[in-house]
């Protein structure tokens, strides 16, 4: 029973050893000036760290107006894709042919696994026919189809495991489709439905091939580009790219910590119910 014990918190230990290291070289590296990183690379040292690196990416970057843009691409595609995926997810669940069904969720399956350049170039041909470059449309429609099929799958597989007595019961009460969907299923799968939503908004936010090929202006550029082409010229300072780095994580983790009280109530209501 110890050895049990001993073996399972070694291996957490590791986990988060290897989870939390490369965050903890980052921040070190990023408050280092370059000399002191070309000495010792792996080394701390409270003398030679400061702020610089930051004070100097934010008064080169325009960091909020980027910021701002990819918040209003993500925002607006989040809102399509779960105004979308939602009833249709929950109209699979409800669909009385199964082989239509199970047909139409393995494409949305399916869809998963289609690597993300395969499809950058028609795409990009695409859009370039419709006169979407440089526009933000072109991001967002790319990004509704290409996160839509996988959160249909997900959500489906979450409202299915809502009883159907519990909406058969509020059928036969009376209740339409859409207010079965809005004061049950929804409730019941709130949890579910904040994960899938944070996970797809964050990869979203993290994209970086599509917005670079069809957003070419610099006032449209969304923050990952930016700050890549910038880190691009400053290629022989490692601690100004770990700072570019380190800010571009910043917006995720402030909603994260804003929102992580819902997410845990919700997720506890959630499986309780």
């Amino acid at each position: 029973m110890f050895i049990e014990r001993m073996i399972k918190l070694i291996v957490v230990f590791l986990s988060a050893l290897f989870i939390l290291y490369p965050l903890f070289f980052s921040v070190v590296t990023a408050l280092k000036s370059r000399e002191a990183y070309v000495e010792s690379p792996l080394g701390i040292s409270l003398d030679s760290m400061s702020l610089d690196n930051f004070i100097k990416i934010t008064n080169n970057f325009d960091f909020i107006h980027k910021m701002g843009n990819t918040a209003f691409v993500v925002i607006t595609s989040l809102i399509i894709i779960f105004a979308f995926s939602i009833p249709t997810a929950f109209y699979l669940c409800n669909m009385n042919n199964r082989v239509t069904r199970n047909f139409l969720t393995i494409i949305c399956f399916s869809f998963m696994f289609i690597p993300e350049e395969v499809l950058i170039l028609p795409e990009y041909n695409l859009m370039s026919k419709l006169g979407l470059i440089n526009n933000f449309l072109s991001v967002i429609i790319i990004f509704v189809a290409v996160s839509l099929p996988e959160c249909i799958y997900l959500l489906y597989m979450y409202f299915s495991l809502v009883p159907n007595t519990i909406i058969n019961a509020a059928r036969s009460d009376g209740a339409t489709e859409l207010q079965c969907l809005k004061r049950l299923v929804v409730p019941i799968c709130k949890g579910p439905i904040l994960v899938v939503l944070f996970t797809t908004g964050i990869a979203l936010w993290n994209s970086f091939l599509i917005p670079m090929l069809l957003l070419h202006d610099e006032d449209k550029k969304l923050l990952l580009p930016s700050l890549s082409g910038l880190i691009t010229k400053h290629s022989t300072t490692p601690t100004y790219q770990m700072a570019g780095l380190l800010l571009s994580m910043v917006p995720l983790v402030l909603v994260y910590f804003i929102f992580r009280r819902h997410i845990y109530e919700i997720s506890i209501n959630g499986s309780m119910h």
